[in-house]
């Protein structure tokens, strides 16, 4: 875990500006914190808080009904 966790330069990523890039990084990060969650039938709450976190940080939409729709 602490591997995985590691990867992430959480000052570099939040530093991104470019709206693509940001997209790309937080479906990067939703990715593989899936791949490392622990039950395979988990609900991913804990993600899902992340990424909007991340986004909000971004100025994105939060929610993921209105982010889909912006794609």
């Amino acid at each position: 875990m602490r591997a995985h966790v590691q990867k992430y330069p959480c000052e570099k990523l939040l530093a991104e500006r470019d709206k693509e890039k940001q997209i790309q990084n937080l479906s990067q990060t939703m990715a593989e914190l899936n791949i490392i969650h622990p039950f395979r039938d988990g609900n991913g709450r804990s993600t899902r808080e992340l990424i909007r976190c991340m986004a909000l940080e971004y100025g994105l939409p939060s929610t993921r009904a209105t982010l889909t729709a912006k794609l």
